[in-house]
């Protein structure tokens, strides 16, 4: 599955809200999505704790849907995610440096994330409808996205299917309150278990 053809999949089951209200959603969620993935590396490369793969997809994942919750406005970006452009602007080889320090690097791409939440005020004009300004900033959340995948070796397009996955079991087709509060853990970690390539939980 590709970005684009994951963005309407998973926007089926956002919850529908004024531009400038769905814009703090978003960012407020990129936050919180990353907060999870520093939580869990803290726990692993701090404490010991065995890290779960299938976690760090399903988050990478969550972060996607975020990140598609702002793309979704300017098409031009539709196939941005996997582009030569994308791929040619990341710095791979600091990428690899900044694994051994893994901790602090997701501590610093969450710092990031919240700068682009700021950034993110400009994706609504006065009208409060997305601003032509606003997709450089939706597309510095595309590498931003891309550059994270990279970094915790998720393959994206797995993270995209089993988000998807994970969003039906929750919601079936359409957003619901009720099915956002009341949510079947369990039956979801099932679905993230049976559409990740490991299964399980991976050191």
């Amino acid at each position: 599955m590709n970005f684009k053809e994951y963005i309407p999949l998973a926007m089926r089951t956002c919850k529908p809200l004024p531009f400038a209200d769905h814009i703090n959603h978003m960012g407020l969620g990129i936050v919180g999505e990353m907060g999870e993935i520093v939580d869990a590396l803290k726990k692993s490369h701090i404490y010991g704790k065995q890290l779960d793969q299938v976690n760090i997809v399903e988050e990478v994942g969550d972060v996607a849907y975020y990140v598609a919750g702002v793309v979704q406005f300017y098409p031009n970006l539709y196939n941005f995610i996997g582009s030569d452009e994308l791929k040619n602007s990341i710095n791979y080889e600091k990428l690899a440096e900044a694994k051994s320090k893994i901790t602090r690097t997701a501590l610093l791409n969450t710092m990031s994330a919240a700068n682009l939440v700021v950034d993110m005020g400009i994706l609504a004009d006065e009208a409060g409808e997305p601003s032509d300004e606003g997709e450089e900033v939706a597309k510095t959340l595309c590498v931003f996205l891309f550059a994270t995948a990279v970094l915790l070796d998720v393959d994206l397009a797995e993270a995209f299917e089993v988000n998807i996955a994970k969003l039906a079991k929750r919601y079936g087709d359409k957003y619901s309150d009720y099915a956002a509060i009341n949510r079947d853990i369990d039956a979801e970690r099932a679905v993230l278990e049976a559409g990740t390539a490991t299964g399980e939980a991976t050191a």
